[in-house]
């Protein structure tokens, strides 16, 4: 039902990476917060939002919307 796409770059190692998937409500997606700890507000905002959820996320909390959304 969802296409995610993660669009990385390391400075640290001068490359781009482009991580391709498909999820749903019920599929639960690999983080990358712990190479990349900026991805984290967008994996919690992902979750918040259309109900993609991480496995294991450090931090999977809501971060746009209220608990009746």
């Amino acid at each position: 039902r969802f296409e995610v796409v993660y669009n990385l770059l390391s400075t640290r190692y001068n490359s781009r990476i482009r991580v391709q998937t498909s999820a749903d409500e019920v599929t639960r997606i690999s983080p990358v917060v712990s190479l990349f700890p900026s991805a984290g507000r967008w994996e919690r905002e992902v979750w918040d939002m259309f109900g993609v959820s991480s496995i294991n996320h450090p931090d999977l909390r809501r971060i746009s919307t209220d608990h009746g959304f």
